[in-house]
């Protein structure tokens, strides 16, 4: 893959478009316990009477093999459920208001709808934190442990978490995945919160770290708040870390939604080991057991993977399991044999590809149903006539195209990605480059829509990873700090190629400190603002010592303490860090 480099230099924030989400409701389960039971229910008159004593030995063993059949079904029953455990902030922030409404109470009703529908029908546990003490980063309570959702006693449970605490966001986490531990199959952790960690935790690291233990655990991430969206997207990378999905809610009605959207994202990933209308073949890459993984480098790609969907590599000094043949197809079915390239007249590619079979035709809502999903490279499926959707996924890099099958006439279909490759990577004026843990970058694409908002195609990712993406046109905003360091420029994507930009940042650290003398001792409970010369605040922070990364440029800084304000102006140069004292007068 050829390799072109790119300079990024041009520096302004732009603003975000939503990032909507398109997932089918999930078909309705059959009880099997009502099943069971009713076999228990018709048979026990007979059971008891003198003619069962008389009944021949074949319509006794048919009737046992009656019986054994319901209780295996009642046994499946459980382990088919979808799994997940949501987390709810009850820091004392949830009082808040949105729409005139306090956060928390949003957050009662728009789950207590949300899981109505879901009674019974998967595994729903509940963990809240800051709910019991006005401080405190121990306050971390497992309310429901892992159990068949009880819609009723899951909505009085969710009704008694009162916000009064701290936000001990990497705490919890970890604590939600106990839960999950002897889940087999895919597993969703749904965090709620309306602020960031506050009990010196690392969210993102502890996501990363549960990734590299269990490998089919995804973390997704709903921002619920109006004033802080920019703030709360530092948590989106909890997300990216492990392959699920940061949402931003603004107002109770778009909360619901993206609980709803989470959960039925949970039904797909455990419905596609058993489609319902096509027969999936054996996965030969993926395990679908939870499992922890072992081995250093398994938890590097694992890592990799999560944030750029870049494609799975072999372990070392282990081969690749070799393709499995397709099993003979059912009656009434056609083979189709699928295959992608990255190019046209390219190799096909031999991983990291992730195939989805929907419905040809949309329902009444306008939805295609998902029938099944495939991670082999060259998937060969056994279709019944008809049309449909066929969704191929390299990375971020994804074509989908109509597929006519016809009775009795095998096929084999390939579809031409053209796709490339970016790395992005960032460096000081003074040519240092920026560590990796300083800098993210999100992606759009160039199209705006009718309000001028960009499509979001990738945020939190970090840099010198490669990430699949169809050709064209980007919009790469990259981020240094947690202040204004921002640089953005449109990026051109060639297919079959390894396109490299380099962003050139002009910030600086900047240290702040109250003192009563110039070189004294930072004075300890300050609050500061830190302002541009017209007066727009940029960052406020508190602290004796708070260090924030800068552009280039000039600033006013605001320190308050004990209800006097002191007040300074001072310049940021490139590359060149500084500390700036404010003397109390």
């Amino acid at each position: 893959m050829e390799a072109a480099s790119h300079k990024i230099t041009a520096g302004q924030q732009i603003s975000t478009g939503q990032k909507r989400v398109l997932m089918s409701r999930p078909l309705p389960h059959l009880s099997s316990v009502r099943c069971f039971l009713k076999v228990l229910q018709y048979i026990q008159p007979f059971v008891f009477s003198k003619n069962f004593r008389n009944a021949g030995p074949a319509f006794l063993s048919f009737l046992l093999i009656l019986i054994m059949s319901s209780a295996v079904a009642v046994a499946q029953t459980s382990a088919e459920r979808p799994n997940a455990v949501m987390i709810i902030d009850a820091s004392r922030s949830m009082w808040g208001q949105i729409d005139g409404v306090n956060k928390i109470v949003s957050v009662h009703r728009a789950i207590g709808d949300v899981v109505v529908p879901y009674n019974k029908r998967m595994d729903l546990g509940l963990v809240a934190y800051g709910h019991r003490k006005s401080s405190g980063c121990n306050d971390i309570e497992v309310l429901s442990p892992l159990t068949a959702l009880d819609a009723s006693k899951y909505q009085k449970l969710v009704k008694s978490i009162k916000p009064k605490g701290s936000t001990p966001i990497a705490s919890a986490l970890n604590r939600a995945a106990t839960t999950l531990q002897k889940v087999k199959g895919p597993a969703t952790i749904l965090l709620v919160s309306d602020g960031l960690d506050n009990c010196r935790g690392n969210p993102c690291e502890v996501a990363r770290s549960l990734k590299s233990k269990y490998s089919n655990l995804k973390i997704d991430v709903v921002a619920f708040d109006r004033q802080e969206q920019e703030k709360l997207k530092s948590l989106s990378c909890v997300a990216s870390e492990t392959g699920g999905t940061f949402q931003s809610a603004v107002n109770e009605s778009q909360l619901k939604s993206a609980v709803k959207n989470s959960l039925d994202a949970q039904f797909l990933l455990t419905s596609v080991t058993q489609p319902q209308t096509v027969r999936q073949q054996p996965e030969t890459t993926a395990s679908q057991t939870w499992q922890p993984v072992t081995s250093n480098q398994e938890q590097q790609v694992a890592r990799k993977d999560a944030i750029t969907g870049f494609e799975t590599q072999t372990r070392a000094g282990v081969q690749e399991p070799a393709r499995k043949p397709a099993k003979p197809g059912q009656k009434d079915t056609t083979q189709l044999r699928l295959q992608a390239l990255v190019i046209e007249g390219g190799r096909p590619i031999k991983s990291g590809l992730i195939w989805r079979i929907f419905s040809g035709s949309p329902d009444s809502k306008g939805r295609y149903t998902l029938l099944s999903t495939h991670r082999d490279a060259q998937p060969d499926l056994n279709l019944k006539p008809g049309n449909y959707l066929v969704n191929a996924a390299y990375g971020r890099a994804y074509l989908t195209q109509k597929v006519t099958v016809e009775k009795n006439k095998p096929f084999a279909e390939t579809f031409v990605l053209n796709s490339g490759g970016l790395r992005l990577n960032s460096v000081l004026a003074n040519g240092q480059r920026v560590s990796a843990n300083s800098v993210t970058y999100t992606i759009y694409s160039d199209e705006r829509d009718q309000f001028g908002n960009r499509k979001r195609i990738l945020g939190g990712a970090r840099p010198n990873l490669i990430i699949r993406l169809n050709a064209g046109i980007y919009h790469v905003v990259s981020r240094y700090g947690d202040a204004n360091a921002i640089v953005s420029s449109d990026v051109t994507v060639e297919p079959g190629k390894l396109t490299e930009a380099t962003v050139n940042h002009s910030g600086a650290k900047v240290t702040f400190k109250l003192v009563f003398k110039p070189g004294g001792e930072a004075i300890a409970n300050t609050q500061w603002s830190i302002m541009t010369p017209q007066g727009d605040v940029i960052k406020e922070s508190a602290g004796a010592l708070p260090t924030h990364i800068l552009a280039a440029g000039s600033y006013h800084v605001l320190a308050r303490h004990n209800g006097q304000n002191y007040k300074r102006e001072f310049n940021v140069v490139a590359g060149s860090n500084s500390n700036i004292e404010v003397v109390v007068q």
